[in-house]
């Protein structure tokens, strides 16, 4: 049987991403022929390394070891969605692996981002926890969390571990997610009765649409924002790139100062997305992407954008409405150009897992939970992942051609080539982050204009450099 080599990158339905509060205690079709990393280039496959053997040699596996971990991997996500199913699935094999470990889990997934933050403020963060690039800040700049430079090989990850590295240079967890932030499933019936061929190529073929199925009562794209940052990701993101430029958003990740949010061409950006506002159905801000999904698998919608976690939970709809799930194919987010080189692949590498700096580097207790860090973003983990058509940090190999042919058409969408650009938002300083977030949902909603948008986030921009 042919093989396919794929990316695992990990996705999730999201924003269930773990809370902690507890103390310490290309090439086009390349893809048939090799394995994709996150440009689209061949990835280097595992190799043994002796930093990532398990940890040091000793006799830690005798001793009775509890780690204290907090989580947003909610009991009835981990039926639902394929990347809380595989958390589980690590879960018991890092168990059955160390029995002489006790893992005292809490499952918390509300306000994880704003708990998280309380937590290290309080200097109270659990042995184990997870936390966002934006908050490396304030978690790895207060020295709250400890460096595992010299326990883990970069060269075994998609990314070489580049969405765990700080700005000194070190690393200082692992990440469990990598995932495609704006993939468009849509109903292929649907587009053929509204007299197409193929997905729309440019936005303004995309948002033509509108007018038809606006006529059937049906909304042109699901969105569901509740959660603030889906539109930032899905739209802001790919349109950030194309209309800035790649070397404008990096420099504004990395806080070179080159560059400001009133420029021209960020508001010029935030335009386009104002413009998607009455393609959506009129409550996507008060709707989580849970619900988005289920919107469009009851017909209501002609497409849903998302990220590549979406695939699976679509999926899940294949007895209440096969129809819909039948003709359900994937596509990627159109460019305002219409043109293959502008139409990128927006991706992440997110929730880092990592290990509270009060556990003493040379405890038994320490080598416990590097053990279990390792094992959340491991080679297992990959695998379990690409078997169901999912993606993972880590490339490994798996034969597509016997999953559903959703999963296919997602995989053929992930390793064509387009070009991929790191997601802008997910890296930004925190400050901005969050101003961006709330008001995007404000810009979207008609209560902010561009103009203000940009001036705002400018200020927050400016406050958090006044702190460097």
């Amino acid at each position: 049987m042919k093989k396919f080599r794929i990316i695992a990158m990990l996705l999730a339905l999201s924003m269930l991403i773990v809370l902690a509060a507890c103390s310490q205690n290309d090439t086009k079709g390349a893809s048939q022929s090799g394995k994709t990393d996150s440009t689209g280039t061949a990835s280097q496959t595992e190799t043994t390394d002796s930093k990532q053997d398990t940890a040091a040699e000793s006799d830690w596996t005798k001793e009775k070891i509890t780690i204290n971990f907090i989580h947003g991997h909610s009991e009835e996500a981990e039926k639902t969605i394929l990347t809380s199913t595989a958390f589980r699935e690590m879960i018991n094999i890092y168990k059955q692996k160390y029995p002489n470990v006790t893992i005292n889990e809490t499952r918390n997934a509300t306000d994880y981002n704003d708990n998280i933050l309380k937590l290290a403020a309080a200097e109270n963060l659990p042995d184990v926890f997870s936390f966002l690039y934006s908050q490396y800040d304030t978690i790895v700049g207060g020295g709250q969390v400890h460096d595992i430079t010299d326990y883990v090989n970069p060269d075994l990850y998609i990314d070489k571990l580049a969405g765990c590295t700080y700005t000194d240079g070190r690393i200082y967890g692992l990440n469990m997610k990598f995932t495609d932030y704006n993939i468009v499933y849509y109903n292929d019936k649907m587009l053929k009765e509204a007299g197409l061929s193929e997905f729309p190529k440019s936005l303004d073929e995309l948002l033509a649409l509108d007018k038809y199925f606006d006529a059937k009562g049906i909304d042109l794209i699901s969105l569901g924002n509740k959660g603030q940052w889906f539109a930032m990701n899905h739209f802001l993101n790919p349109i950030v790139y194309e209309v800035c430029g790649a070397e404008w958003a990096e420099s504004m990740i990395n806080n070179e100062g080159k560059y400001k949010y009133t420029d021209e061409k960020f508001i010029e950006a935030l335009r386009y997305v104002q413009k998607l506002a009455p393609v959506f159905n009129s409550d996507y801000n008060s709707q989580d992407d849970v619900w988005a999904v289920g919107w469009y698998c009851q017909g209501n919608s002609f497409c849903h954008v998302s990220g590549s976690w979406a695939t699976n939970t679509i999926l899940l709809y294949q007895d209440e409405n096969p129809e819909v799930v039948e003709n359900t194919k994937a596509a990627i987010w159109p460019s305002i150009s219409g043109k293959e080189e502008d139409t990128y692949i927006v991706y992440a590498s997110t929730e880092t897992y990592g290990i509270n700096k009060k556990i003493d580097k040379n405890s038994p207790k320490f080598q416990a939970c590097l053990e279990l860090i390792k094992q959340l973003a491991s080679t297992d983990y990959a695998e379990f992942c690409a078997k169901r058509g999912s993606t993972a940090p880590i490339a490994v190999e798996t034969d597509i051609e016997s999953l559903h042919p959703l999963l296919q058409d997602f995989m053929s969408v992930h390793n064509y080539g387009y070009p991929k650009a790191r997601a802008f938002f997910t890296y930004l300083n925190n400050n901005v982050n969050t101003r961006m977030r709330a008001n995007l949902q404000s810009l979207l909603a008609g209560t902010m204009t561009p103009e203000q948008m940009a001036a705002d986030l400018q200020k927050a921009q400016e406050e958090y450099m006044a702190t460097k």
